[in-house]
């Protein structure tokens, strides 16, 4: 049963890699077609947290874009139970469930849905991310946390943290994230009246996502 958790926990981590462009159609139907499998794997990853403390935490990291997608009432609750006990786990592992968490609790495919638990989750994956040396974790993540722009009266500190998390990302050719970036400003500078800027950036994004 360890190999059958182990294999899945490999096939989702592989899997999450190709979630973001144009392959993602595939893979999200490869998942589906694992669902079973997949939550077998997490049942037996969560009983077995003392000998395998890592598992739990890489798995849930794992889905977090495919539960994002569609499928939050398979995640969030794992994610939250998962990282109630973060004991033993490694801290890249925890940071990216907290990523996933922090984009399961918004509303169905919308990532610019202001959440305070997603923000928080954000902000914590980011600096465990930073500590582990994961430039890009950290920089999707505390685009994440920028996503409170949308609902804050000053955007200002916000546009700030999705500019800086763009920059990192473009730097380290993580084409699509930065694209991701693009349309988190637009977003914000939508709400807050900035039109004419908010429709370049969001040309721009249509053009990096094909």
């Amino acid at each position: 049963v360890r190999r059958h958790a182990e294999f899945f926990t490999s096939f989702a981590e592989e899997a999450e890699q190709h979630l973001r462009g144009l392959t993602q159609r595939k893979w999200l139907s490869r998942l589906k077609e694992e669902d079973a499998n997949l939550h077998a794997a997490m049942t037996w990853a969560s009983e077995h947290r003392g000998s395998d403390p890592d598992m739990a935490m890489r798995l849930a990291g794992a889905l977090g874009w495919y539960w994002y997608v569609g499928r939050q009432t398979d995640g969030t609750g794992y994610l939250r139970t998962t990282l109630e006990d973060p004991a033993g786990a490694s801290d890249l592992a925890r940071a990216r469930a907290l990523l996933a968490l922090s984009l399961t609790v918004r509303p169905v495919g919308c990532i610019v849905h202001p959440s305070d638990e997603g923000f928080e989750a954000a902000k914590t994956a980011a600096r465990l991310f930073r500590e582990a040396g994961d430039p890009i974790g950290a920089a999707t993540s505390e685009l994440l946390a920028g996503v409170e722009g949308v609902a804050q009266p000053d955007a200002g500190a916000s546009l700030t943290r999705v500019s800086h998390a763009r920059t990192t990302l473009r730097s380290h050719g993580a084409a699509w994230r930065a694209a991701l970036a693009d349309f988190v400003e637009m977003e914000i500078r939508l709400h807050h009246g900035d039109v004419d800027d908010a429709l370049t950036l969001g040309r721009e994004a249509e053009i990096a996502f094909d």
